[in-house]
């Protein structure tokens, strides 16, 4: 244990022209212009021995391939004590899978070296600059996004998102210099980064840019007179969504009494204004919040591990189509030939907890969770390198209606799902308990089945 010390960096990674017409003419995506800027920032948290990286990405999810595992190698960054995040921004480029850059196609190669290149510099940048520094943390409500249950016996008619408890927990934390300047914040948030989607899909908005999430970092950052960075990340938001991915689908009836099915999105120039509207109302609950955090510590108590748990799936790997009758909700997964490896991370920085998951949680796993912390502030990352999909409470498989039909090739993934993630974490915070026992005390806490 020593003295806290901290390092702030960022890059670009928005592509030039250039870039942009070689992605679109090589992949799936195909964007015309840019609409914002993207980054990559990274904090770096030491007391000069060891140290935690955390690493902010204005992308929807990313893979660990070996080209991003030998970088961090080099800068002596090992995995456990390096955090993934990312703004689930779904009109970027992400999503790259194990293949080496130079073994995919031409815009995901150009375009995952270029991010690369930025990664590797930001995290010697902040490494490089680290200077004494205390860390504090909070938790609020903000219910911008929580308009939800709206499930019934025939379907889920929602305009906004899936059906699923509130979850309005806005996580704040706050990094300042010796002398109250902020350093940088990270805010965590049960939401989808995924407004434009659907426009784009359609061809409406063809542009690059990092949605509802890269409105609210813009808005902060601009409050606070581009000072200090704000790295806002998705916590477990698999069914909480900003208006659904612009879609507003719905449940029709006739003057029979007959129901039918009306798929719509809503207009861009309407999007981008409830866009702007989340992020000047979440923008204000990140900067109350902030005044709001009362305990600072310089010190750096720190501990990190993670858990490995390959659970047998009932279903192929990958997202293979399954049998699904909407009429009698009966769904027929099909036994799978490979497992799914769950992957799970836990830091704790005196008090803060950091977790992680490599799959798309739901909210009511991201609260139990965080129920489980005997911690002040609990984050939550999900999907931040690589994913095994969704993973979702018991009643999403009970009532398959109940979840968006996008997401059912990934959402009943297995059963197992559920437990096998709330028991990752209980075995890190087991040996976490066991580690830290004379300063925390208490016994480990028991493995639910």
């Amino acid at each position: 244990m020593g003295k806290l010390l901290a390092g702030v960096a960022s890059r670009d990674i928005t592509p030039d022209a250039e870039m942009l017409e070689l992605i679109k003419n090589t992949t799936n995506y195909k964007y015309d212009g840019i609409y914002n800027r993207m980054s990559v920032k990274v904090l770096v948290l030491t007391d000069g021995q060891r140290r935690f990286v955390y690493v902010c990405n204005d992308l929807s999810y990313m893979t660990l391939n070996d080209d991003l595992r030998e970088a961090l190698a080099d800068l002596g960054v090992e995995l456990k004590d390096c955090f993934f995040s990312g703004t689930r921004c779904h009109n970027g480029v992400s999503g790259w899978q194990d293949k080496r850059f130079d073994e995919m196609d031409e815009g995901h190669k150009a375009y995952g070296k270029m991010y690369l290149k930025a990664l590797v510099e930001s995290i010697r940048e902040a490494a490089a600059t680290v200077r004494p520094a205390r860390i504090g943390g909070i938790v609020v409500d903000s219910w911008i996004n929580t308009f939800r249950e709206q499930y019934t016996e025939i379907g889920n008619f929602e305009s906004m998102a899936h059906n699923g408890p509130r979850a309005p927990w806005l996580r704040v934390v706050r990094v300042e210099d010796t002398e109250g300047r902020t350093m940088c914040v990270l805010a965590n948030y049960c939401m989808q980064n995924c407004s434009l989607y659907w426009n784009s899909h359609y061809g409406q908005f063809p542009y690059f840019a990092s949605d509802v999430a890269g409105q609210i970092i813009d808005y902060v950052e601009k409050a606070g007179k581009h000072q200090f960075p704000l790295m806002w990340s998705c916590g477990a938001g698999q069914d909480q969504q900003a208006i659904t991915y612009s879609l507003m689908d719905k449940m029709e009836v006739n003057d029979a009494g007959e129901f039918y099915y009306v798929h719509d999105y809503m207009p861009i120039d309407a999007n981008l204004k409830l866009m702007r509207f989340y992020a000047c109302e979440q923008g204000q609950d990140i900067l109350r919040a902030m005044g709001k955090i009362e305990h600072y510590s310089d010190e750096f108590v720190y501990w990190s591990d993670e858990e490995k748990i390959d659970v047998p799936s009932r279903k192929p790997f990958g997202h293979p189509p399954m049998v699904f009758d909407p009429k009698t909700t009966n769904v027929k997964p099909t036994q799978g030939e490979k497992p799914i490896p769950f992957r799970f991370k836990l830091a704790v920085i005196d008090g803060i907890a950091f977790c992680a998951v490599n799959g798309r949680c739901f909210s009511e796993i991201y609260k139990k969770v965080a129920d489980l912390m005997p911690f002040e502030t609990t984050v939550f990352f999900d999907d931040c390198f690589g994913s095994v999909g969704g993973i979702a409470p018991p009643k999403y498989e009970e009532n398959p209606l109940n979840c968006h039909a996008s997401l059912q090739t990934d959402t009943y993934t297995m059963r197992m799902s559920y437990g096998a993630c709330f028991t990752g974490f209980n075995n890190l915070l087991n040996r976490y308990m066991l580690d830290t026992n004379e300063r925390y005390g208490g016994a480990p806490y028991p493995v639910e089945t």
